[in-house]
C-alpha cells in the first residue's frame, strides 16, 4: 500500500496464516505483520513462540506486549 498521507509505503502480510478453531475466542496460531521503515507483528497462539499465552506484540524484533488471552486485545472472531 502506498499513500501520500503516510509519505511512503506500508506492507501488510500474514507470514503464518491466522487460524482459529470453531467456537474459540482466540486464534491458535498465526502472524500478522505490518512493515515499512520498521516492522510490527501480532503473533497468536503457538506462533508467539512461548512469549505469551495467547497474543504477543513485537516491534522491530522485540516483544513489547503479551497477553494470556484475547479479551484485552480487541480480537473478535467472525464465523
Amino acid at each position: 500500500m502506498i499513500g501520500s498521507a503516510i509519505e511512503g509505503y506500508v506492507q501488510i502480510s500474514t507470514p503464518t496464516a491466522v487460524s482459529i478453531s470453531e467456537y474459540e475466542t482466540c486464534p491458535t496460531d498465526g502472524v500478522i505483520q505490518i512493515s515499512s521503515d520498521g516492522s510490527a507483528e501480532v503473533r497468536y497462539g503457538s506462533s508467539a513462540g512461548g512469549t505469551a499465552g495467547a497474543v504477543a506484540v513485537w516491534i522491530d524484533g522485540q516483544i513489547v506486549e503479551s497477553y494470556a488471552d484475547c479479551n484485552n486485545v480487541g480480537f473478535e472472531p467472525v464465523y
